[in-house]
This record gives C-alpha cells, sequence and structure tokens, in this order.
C-alpha cells in the first residue's frame, strides 16, 4: 500500500472524528492583564486539550512555541493586527506544529532568521495533517511558512513580507491559496499533487524539484517566475499571470506536463524547456524574448498567441514538435525558428503575421500542412490545412493568393524555404468575415481630476480602433488600449469606434471627473526607514484628497510609481530621499523623506570590508572588470548577452550594448569600454567611449576573443591564423588607439591565450602542443623583447600585470596555486599555500585577489604583500570564480539569488567614512504674513547635499543656505536632511516658524 493510499485513509479518519463540544472551552493568554488565563501562549498550550481554544490578547510575545495538541484554534483576538509574536532564538520556529487539526490565525510573526538546517520558519507544520494556517502576517524569517512531511493542510490569506512558503520532504496534497507574497516565493521538493492557486507574488517565484501532479492555477507573479527542477512531471500550469520576470521555465527529466492559459508579459523568456516533453496550450506570451522555446523535448504547441516577441517559437535539436492552431505576430526576429539542427516538425493551422515568419536550417524534413479535412481553421475557413502566411505590410503569400473557388485555401503551395512547401496555404482571414462588435472597460468611471483611466478594448472582429475620449467627434487615439488623462473636471462621453471591411461599430461609456473641494494633504508611511542593503521597503500612500500620486523613491526626478503601496529595493547603501507628490485640481503638493540603506559590514584583523550589491538583475551576470568608480559586465536580462555599466559615483547603471547580438567579455580603462560581438556571426571586438558616447568596432576578422585594454591599447587573442572552430594555434594582437594601428605580437605554434597589459608591458599564456604544459610569456613593446617568466614544468595560466609584478595560476604540486614574478629583482614567490585550487587571480599594487577552494565551496580571497595578510572577502560561499579589483574595491559574482555582481570595499582601521550631522538656524522666527525667513545650515561631517523641508508643503530647496517666504498664518515645522557618500542625518524643530495674520 503507498503512502498517498494510507494518507487517504487517514485523512477519513480524522476528519469523521468528533470531538465533544461540551469539553472544549476558550483560553486566554494576556502578557499585560491580571485576569487571563496564562501570560504566554506556550503556558495556554501546554494546559490546554484538543478542541479548546487559545485567544491572544494584543501585545508582543517573546516566545518560540510549539504546539502538540490536536484539534487546537490558536488565534489573535478578532483577528487584531496588534498582536506580535517573535522568536527570542534565531534558529527555532516562532510556531512549530507538530499536531493533526490545528488552526492559527490573526498574528504577525517574526524573528527566525537563522540558517536551513533548522528550517526556521515563521510557522512550520512537521508531520502534520489537516492544519489550516490563514490571515497571518509573516516577516523577516528565514522562512515564512514550512510544511515538512505534512500533508492535507491549507495555507491561505496569509501576508509575507520577505519571506517564502516551502514545501519539503513528501508534504502533499497541501492547498496554498490566496496567499500575497512580496519579496518572497513559494517552492516545492519531493512534494507531490499539492494546488497552488490565486496567490499573487511580487518579486518572488513558485518553483518545483522533484515534484509531481500538482496544480499551479490563478496565480498573479510580477518580476518572478515559474520553474520546474528535474524529475517534475504530470503538473498542471493553468490560468497564471506572469509579468516583467522570467515566464515559464522547466528543466530535464520529466516529462507529461500541461502549460496552459496562462497570460505571460515583459519577460526574459515566455515558455521555456529543456529534455522535458510538454503540453503547451491556449498561452498568450506578449512582450518577451522568446515566446516559446523547445529543446531536445518532443511537445505539443497548440492554440497559443504569441504577439511582440523577438521570436515567436525556437525549436532546437528536437524533433517530433506539433505546432498547430496558433497566432504568432509582430515578431522581431521571426515567428518560427528552426536552426540547422536534425529537425522533423509539423507545423499547421498556424495564423503568422511577421515580417520575416520562419528562419529555418538547412535541414529541411518539416511538415508545413496536414490533410484537407472539414473543420473551421485559423482565420475561419471551413477546412485545416497549413498555415495563415502574412505579413505587416499586407502583402504576404495569404494575403494576396488566389482562391478561385472560395474554399478558403490558396490555389497554389506556398514555397516555405527551398525544398519546404505548404501544400494548402489558408487564404482569406475570418475577423473580416463578420461585422465587429465593439467593446470597452474602464478602470475607472468617476474620480478627482486630474483623473487617469485605463481603456481595455474587448471587441470582436475588429482591426482598427478609434477612441474619442470627450465625444466631440476628433479620434484621441488608434491605440489598442490607451490610457487618457483627463485634467478638467466635467461629465465626459468616451466613445470606441471599431471597424473592419465589413463595417463599424460603436460603445459610448460615461466617465465624470469631480472638482477637488480641498487641497490635497500628503503623507504616506514606510515599514522601515533604514536596514542592510538590500533593502525591501514598502511604501504606503496616506494623503487625503490625492487624485494623483507620483513616487520618486531616489528623487532623481523620474516616477517610479503611481500605485497607493508599492515595494521599492534599494541595493546599493547609501541615503536615500523619497518624494511623494500628490496632485488634485486644487494643486501639487510633496513630501521628502530619508530612507537609508546600510552595507553589510564586518572587520577582519586591520581591514573592515564592506559588502554592496551593485546589479538588480541576476539573470546569468558574469565577467566583471573595474576601473575607478566604474564597473562593468554582462547580463543577459534581454536574452541574449548585452554589457552593462555601473557608476559608484552616480549609483546610476547604464547598459552599454543595445544590438541583438551576444556581446561578453568586456574590459574597462578610463573612458573606454571593450567587448567581443558577435553581431556579425564570429567574434569582433568593439569599443564605446563614454565621453564621446560613440560605438567602434576595432576588429573585423571574425576570430578575436578575450580582449583587454590599457590607455591607448587593445590586446587580443586572435584565431586569424588558426582555427576558430577548434580554438587552436590563436596568437594576440594588439591595437593602438592613438596610432590606429595594429600589431600581431605572437607568432609562435603554440596556442597564445590569457593576455594582460599594463604599461608597455604584455603578459600570456603559451600552450604547448607537444606537451600538457604552458608557460608564462611577456613582451616589451619598447624593446620588442620577449622574456620567458616561467621555468618549471607545469601548467600556468591566467596571467596578470601590474607594474613590475606578474602573478598566474600555477598547476605544479597538482593543485592550482598562486604565484608572483617581481620584474624588479627576478625572483618568484607563491602567494597562496594552503592545499586549496586558487584560480583567476587579479592584481591591484600591493593587493592580490584570487577563487579559494578550501572550504568545499568558492570563496574569494585577497593577499596585502605589504603586511603579508591574507583576508576572506566573501562569506556567502557561492562566489563565482572571476573577480576584479581596483584600489580598495574587489568585485565578484555571488549566486545566493540567481547571479548579481557584489563588491567590498576593504580599509584599514581608521580610514572608516564619516556620517554628517544635520543643524541649522533661521531669522527671523516669527513675524507677520508673508514672513521671509534666512535659513542657514551649520551642519558638519562635510555634507555634499541639503534637502529643506519647511513644512508648507511647497517645495524644498537643495542648498547649503536657503531663503523662504511663508505666506500663510501659522505655526510650521522645519526640517533639514544632509547627505554625503557616507550617509544622511536629520534635524526636525516642530514649530519652529511661527507667522501671524497680518492685521
Amino acid at each position: 500500500m503507498n503512502k498517498l493510499t494510507v494518507l487517504l485513509a487517514v485523512s477519513i479518519f480524522i476528519i469523521t472524528a468528533v470531538y465533544s463540544p461540551a469539553s472544549a472551552r476558550e483560553i486566554i493568554v494576556d502578557n499585560s492583564g491580571s485576569d487571563a488565563d496564562f501570560k504566554s501562549v506556550q503556558e495556554a498550550v501546554n494546559n490546554s486539550s484538543s478542541g479548546d481554544t487559545v485567544i491572544v490578547m494584543p501585545g508582543t510575545y517573546n516566545e518560540s512555541i510549539i504546539v502538540n495538541v490536536t484539534s487546537l484554534t490558536i488565534r489573535s483576538e478578532s483577528k487584531n493586527p496588534k498582536v506580535l509574536v517573535k522568536s527570542p532564538e534565531e534558529n527555532k520556529s516562532v510556531f512549530l506544529i507538530t499536531a493533526n487539526n490545528v488552526t492559527l490565525s490573526g498574528f504577525n510573526i517574526t524573528g527566525s532568521k537563522g540558517n536551513y538546517t533548522y528550517y526556521p520558519s515563521g510557522i512550520c507544520l512537521k508531520n502534520t495533517r489537516n492544519c489550516k494556517i490563514t490571515d497571518n502576517t509573516l516577516f523577516e524569517n528565514y522562512m515564512g511558512v514550512c510544511l515538512v512531511n505534512a500533508d492535507y493542510n491549507t495555507v491561505s490569506e496569509n501576508f509575507l513580507f520577505n519571506n517564502s512558503i516551502s514545501l519539503n520532504e513528501d508534504s502533499n496534497i497541501n492547498n496554498l491559496k490566496n496567499n500575497i507574497l512580496e519579496e518572497g516565493s513559494i517552492s516545492l521538493l519531493y512534494s507531490s499533487y499539492n494546488t497552488i492557486s490565486e496567490n499573487s507574488l511580487f518579486n518572488g517565484s513558485i518553483s518545483m524539484g522533484e515534484s509531481g501532479m500538482n496544480t499551479l492555477t490563478n496565480n498573479t507573479i510580477e518580476k518572478g517566475s515559474i520553474s520546474l527542477g528535474i524529475w517534475s512531471s504530470g503538473n498542471l500550469i493553468s490560468k497564471n499571470k506572469i509579468s516583467k520576470g522570467g515566464g515559464i521555465s522547466i528543466a530535464c527529466c520529466g516529462g507529461g506536463d500541461i502549460i496552459s492559459d496562462n497570460t505571460i508579459s515583459n519577460c526574459s523568456q515566455g515558455v521555456d524547456t529543456y529534455d522535458h516533453g510538454i503540453d503547451v496550450i491556449n498561452n498568450s506570451i506578449i512582450d518577451c524574448y522568446y515566446g516559446i522555446e523547445i529543446s531536445q523535448s518532443p511537445s505539443t504547441i497548440d492554440n497559443n498567441t504569441i504577439l511582440n516577441c523577438s521570436t515567436g517559437i525556437h525549436i532546437d535539436t528536437t524533433d517530433g514538435v506539433e505546432i498547430s492552431n496558433n497566432t504568432i505576430t509582430s515578431s522581431v526576429e521571426c515567428g518560427i525558428s528552426i536552426p540547422d539542427q536534425n529537425s522533423s516538425e509539423r507545423i499547421y493551422n498556424n495564423y503568422l503575421n511577421n515580417t520575416i515568419n520562419v528562419r529555418l536550417g538547412i535541414y529541411e524534413k518539416n511538415t508545413w500542412n496536414s490533410s484537407l479535412i472539414s473543420g473551421t481553421n485559423v482565420v475561419g475557413g471551413p477546412y485545416l490545412g497549413g498555415n495563415y502566411w502574412a505579413n505587416p505590410n499586407g502583402t504576404g503569400f495569404s494575403q494576396t493568393c488566389t482562391d478561385s473557388d472560395g474554399d478558403w485555401i490558396c490555389d497554389s503551395p506556398y514555397n516555405v524555404n527551398e525544398s519546404g512547401f505548404d501544400f494548402l496555404p489558408l487564404a482569406s482571414i475570418s475577423r473580416t468575415q463578420k461585422q465587429p462588435v465593439a467593446n470597452f472597460s474602464a478602470n475607472t468611471t468617476q474620480g478627482l481630476a486630474p483623473l487617469a483611466v485605463q481603456f481595455t478594448d474587448f471587441s470582436r472582429h475588429a482591426i482598427a480602433w478609434k477612441w474619442d475620449f470627450d465625444n466631440d467627434g476628433i479620434s484621441d487615439s488608434t491605440e489598442k488600449d490607451p490610457v487618457y488623462e483627463y485634467i478638467i473636471p466635467g461629465n465626459y462621453t468616451v466613445n470606441l469606434t471599431v471597424s473592419n471591411p465589413n463595417g463599424k461599430a460603436s460603445k459610448t461609456q460615461k466617465i465624470i471627473v469631480h472638482e477637488a473641494e480641498a487641497l490635497p494633504v500628503v503623507n504616506f508611511s514606510a515599514n522601515t526607514t533604514s536596514g542592510q542593503a538590500p533593502l525591501s521597503v514598502l511604501f504606503t500612500d496616506l494623503s487625503q484628497n490625492a487624485a494623483k500620486r507620483l513616487w520618486d523613491f531616489n528623487n532623481d526626478g523620474i516616477t517610479d510609481s503611481t500605485n497607493k503601496t508599492e515595494v521599492y529595493i534599494y541595493t546599493f547603501p547609501r541615503t536615500y530621499i523619497v518624494n511623494l507628490t500628490v496632485v488634485n485640481s486644487k494643486g501639487t503638493f510633496s513630501k521628502l523623506f530619508p530612507i537609508t540603506a546600510s552595507p553589510l559590514q564586518r572587520v577582519d584583523g586591520q581591514f573592515i570590508l564592506t559588502e554592496y550589491q551593485i546589479t538588480t538583475n541576476g539573470l546569468n551576470s558574469g565577467q566583471p572588470a573595474i576601473y575607478k568608480d566604474k564597473i562593468v559586465w554582462s547580463n543577459n536580462r534581454n536574452g541574449n548577452p548585452d554589457i552593462y555599466m555601473y557608476d559608484l559615483s552616480t549609483y546610476r547603471e547604464t547598459q552599454i550594448t543595445t544590438s541583438e547580438s551576444d556581446d561578453f567579455s568586456p574590459d574597462i580603462y578610463g573612458d573606454r569600454i571593450v567587448w567581443i560581438d558577435l553581431r556579425n556571426g564570429n567574434g569582433d571586438i568593439y569599443m564605446y567611449n563614454l565621453s564621446t558616447k560613440k560605438e567602434t568596432q576595432i576588429t573585423t576578422n571574425g576570430s578575436a576573443l578575450s580582449p583587454k585594454i590599457y590607455e591607448d591599447k587593445i590586446i587580443w587573442v586572435d584565431y586569424r591564423n588558426g582555427d576558430f572552430k577548434n580554438f587552436s594555434n590563436s596568437d594576440i594582437y594588439m591595437y593602438d588607439l592613438s596610432t590606429h594601428n595594429e600589431t600581431q605580437i605572437t607568432s609562435s605554434i603554440s596556442d597564445d591565450l590569457d593576455p594582460d597589459i599594463y604599461g608597455n608591458k604584455i603578459v600570456w599564456c603559451a600552450n604547448h602542443h607537444e606537451s600538457e604544459n604552458s608557460d608564462i610569456y611577456m613582451h616589451d613593446l619598447s624593446t620588442l623583447k620577449d622574456t620567458k617568466i616561467t621555468a618549471n614544468e607545469s601548467r600556468h595560466m591566467h596571467p596578470v600585470i601590474y607594474g613590475d609584478r606578474i602573478i598566474w595560476e600555477d598547476y605544479l604540486n597538482g593543485k592550482s596555486s598562486i604565484y608572483m614574478y617581481n620584474l624588479s629583482t627576478s625572483t618568484e614567490t607563491q602567494i597562496a599555500t594552503n592545499q586549496s585550487d586558487h584560480v583567476w587571480p587579479a592584481i591591484y599594487e600591493n593587493r592580490f585577489v584570487w577563487a579559494d577552494y578550501r572550504n568545499g565551496h568558492t570563496a574569494i580571497y585577497m593577499y596585502d604583500l605589504s603586511t603579508q595578510k591574507e583576508t576572506r572577502i566573501t562569506t556567502s560561499g557561492l562566489s563565482s570564480a572571476e573577480s576584479a579589483i581596483y584600489g580598495d574595491k574587489v568585485v565578484w559574482i555571488n549566486y545566493l539569488d540567481g547571479s548579481h555582481i557584489y563588491m567590498s570595499i576593504v580599509l584599514e582601521e581608521g580610514q572608516s567614512p564619516k556620517q554628517p550631522i544635520a543643524d541649522f538656524s533661521a531669522s527671523p522666527t516669527s513675524g507677520v504674513s508673508p514672513l521671509k525667513v534666512l535659513f542657514s545650515g551649520n551642519s558638519t561631517g562635510g555634507p555634499t547635499s541639503w534637502l529643506w523641508d519647511f513644512g508648507d508643503g511647497i517645495n524644498s530647496k537643495h542648498a547649503l543656505n536657503a531663503t523662504h517666504t511663508f505666506t500663510e498664518p501659522g505655526k510650521y515645522n522645519v526640517s533639514l536632511i544632509v547627505m554625503n557618500e557616507n550617509g544622511s542625518s536629520t534635524k526636525l524643530i516642530p514649530e519652529y516658524i511661527t507667522v501671524f495674520k497680518k492685521e
């Protein structure tokens, strides 16, 4: 008898068991009241019996509670939000439930911040059945809700902030419903037959590994994804909405999953699967890179709508995919891509309207039509056959073909590609065969001016739209789903007219825009105002009489949100100014408030290490390089690698490359960035000048890799004289930007790799064909002399040079270690001496960094030659092998949550930066209106910016000293926020200015 059969039998027994209501009682817990039964929740649980209800009164309870009484209800008084339960030990769960039929509701739960070993959770259900977890708020726990070998439980209507829900170790037949997760995810491991429905996730994902037969329906995910790990089979993923994230991704080694009726928009991928057969049915995929990507996975792709993607459907190394009944339109690259791998797909009854409908390889065994059979086809015709071939300019084959017998099949075949033919291409188009029917909705029909209204079209058979927002007979928009803002109060009639060649239809809707009766009053709250970066802050607008709100979370003049509540993540440590501006027809007012994101800081001997997360997008970030305050790297957020830059002085990220080719291996010196670009099919070097904003192609041979730049000189590995396909017989080349001359540096028969340059000296690794050994060489541009640096028989790799020092990896003793050669003294020194592997060194002045595997995982270490001290830079254990250093800054890739670029500033004690201290005075501080007041800044600590708030809601000024005129009588609170690169300080003087009415 299997486990699920046993569980079903046990659950029937539990559900049908009857408890005597006469024995049930209510137990009151109040840690501040004398009339309560108990002062702690744990005492109440310990003294309860099956069927009792424990009611917890408002207060803060520092407890880790074990619930081991069956059929017990624990709730706050009337779901009171003022009941906080906090674990006093971070490696213990706040509530550990080990009994069946327990109900827990109405609590704020926090404090379990330990590590995964202990499953520390706000709520942990372990070996339980039929428990209900509802209406709780969980935050700042390692996990929010964790189920371990728990079945038939319900987790519903909870709010989790920066917390997750996790099902582990055979947790089956559970129901997760109507939960809200901000900065949190839902994960399943070894768990099956669970239902996950109607949950809302922001900056979070739903994932599973080795889990099957689960149902994921009607979930809304923003800035996240749904992912199925290996050996996850038979799952239903249906009617979910995913936006601005990763779409639906499925890993290898399973099958039988159904992906249906989902809406996926603005994601890196719509649906992608590798070595895992799936059915992709009835999905709407909009504005993604690949709409659907199938790799080594025989699958069915049926009745999907794919709009505005780079490529609609991409099939890679897969036989037996059936693509039918899909609508693929407005693809940037092509509608369907099947490259050169051997593929035999069946593609029929699809509506294709793209500039390029298909892009195929040389292998042609695809079938482009079914047999001619009766049935309504994708454009409304009476027969199934081939595909509808259109293009946006109206000259596609199906749009212009003749159909002499009126059977909605073109008279002649369509030549898809050389030997590939659609013998039954569809003719006509269904939506022009019927009269259009107009219909639309508005997200609001009345409100204060200015009133922004989102209109959504639901018309049928329409191919053109004309919106008249004030019914004056003039078309205001031809978009399908426009947004319109009504500035002036009044009663308006919206008129939508839709059309196709067979006619027109209209619909109207009343919009009422009210005049505000009073000025808006701006106010907002933040759930936290300071914390360690990356810092997630939940902002809530508390303004009154506001018709419109504009959030600017870093006061850079760019609106970040117009929502009433919004979560914003501050990734880089510093003080930010939040600016909320509210508007109505009477006026506009703003409120400023500082948010301080603190760095992760630790002390290691004489060094203070301050850690920063640089990137916010963790999609395959890699290959970081740094020069002064600028960091460059590659990132795959747009579906292909692009080059990005972060400026530490301005806290701004810039996308350097925008081509749709692969761009990688960036390096930077001064205001110049170089990288490898595959836009011409092979590798060429391009350069971008930050000062002139000009891009320049450096090489044209298509045989370049691994560029480095120093001053006016660019060096790289070049295969023009060798075999680029097999990466053999490479040479080192150089280009001088000042003379525009290219020079071949090496011409040996070895593979010359991993070049680096400093001043007039170039170093590289020469791999010898006759053995597995390799050596480090140096070329001096001033003497044109080559020097062999290494002498022993070993593999020497990845050399880098700074000043008169060269460092590299040496595999002399079977393990890789870091060695240094001093050109001035002609001496070689081993830098890293322990028995682990050390790879990918980097150098700046007296400091060397490398990746080290000594603790069973990768970490970045630094050696300071002047102090002869080794320091561990990273602590997460999930770092990349590649790192870079400039001055006191070390950058690397951290794989803790995706792949992010991190930086640590390493300072000696006594060099710690100082924050400013705010202080000011004013003259005069009272008088009749209008009262002109001079404010003088007396702050210390070297502030670089000043933000004054004069309390009258009009404006603040960015200046050391400010003059302000108060026009209305009253008492005004005045505050000053001062900032520098190290932090901020605020001083507030209540009722500092008194203005009297002029007699």
